[in-house]
């Protein structure tokens, strides 16, 4: 019987919403090892749905969707003998948006206006955000403070006409999952300086 060894595995951080790949590498794998993923926090163990052998020094395992957290790689060759990993890796999704795609409301022609919005991360971790599409109110900018996505300043534009002002923005978490929500900020126009009432 042959003691295998755990050198490292690639990826160390792995979206928990679909199944994911893995490549082991260490010493002592015979055809064809159990690997079983174990949860730190739980001390629950997932068998790998699908592993394959490439040599006494690589395989492959195919963790399934499942819960998130920080796991550990067991790996136990058919003799019995089995090692788990030193390092663990971090199987996540990504940030789900807790504010509803659509209007963040509106603000008048020449107005300071602060808007937020904010997405949530499974482990709890700083979300970052970024302006990749459309266009902000004229005057303002994205800022972002304690993971909450921020845009105001006072509007400088010269529209003539109520008007909706569309983008999106990406949210980040620490492991570089993101995903992206569309939103829009309404700017209003009232009379101008020769608007007469009747």
């Amino acid at each position: 019987m042959v003691q295998p060894t755990l050198s490292s595995f690639t990826p160390d951080i792995s979206n928990n919403a679909t199944p994911q790949s893995f490549a082991i590498l260490g010493t002592g794998f015979v055809s064809v090892p159990r690997v079983q993923f174990i949860n730190q926090s739980t001390g629950a163990s997932t068998n790998a749905s699908v592993v394959s052998f490439t040599s006494s020094t690589r395989i492959d395992a195919t963790m399934p969707a499942g819960t998130g957290g920080d796991y550990k790689i067991r790996v136990e060759n058919p003799g019995g003998l089995a090692s788990v990993s030193t390092g663990t890796f971090t199987f996540s999704g990504p940030p789900t948006w807790s504010t509803s795609a659509g209007s963040l409301g509106e603000s008048a022609k020449g107005e300071s206006m602060s808007f937020t919005a904010f997405a949530t991360e499974p482990d709890s971790g700083a979300i970052s955000y970024t302006h990749t599409a459309g266009t902000l109110p004229p005057g303002t900018a994205l800022s972002v403070n304690n993971s909450i996505a921020t845009i105001s300043g006072t509007h400088n534009g010269s529209e003539t006409a109520t008007t909706a002002y569309t983008f999106s923005l990406e949210a980040t978490d620490p492991e570089s999952q993101s995903t992206t929500r569309s939103f829009s900020i309404t700017v209003t126009v009232g009379l101008t300086n020769g608007g007469q009432f009747n």
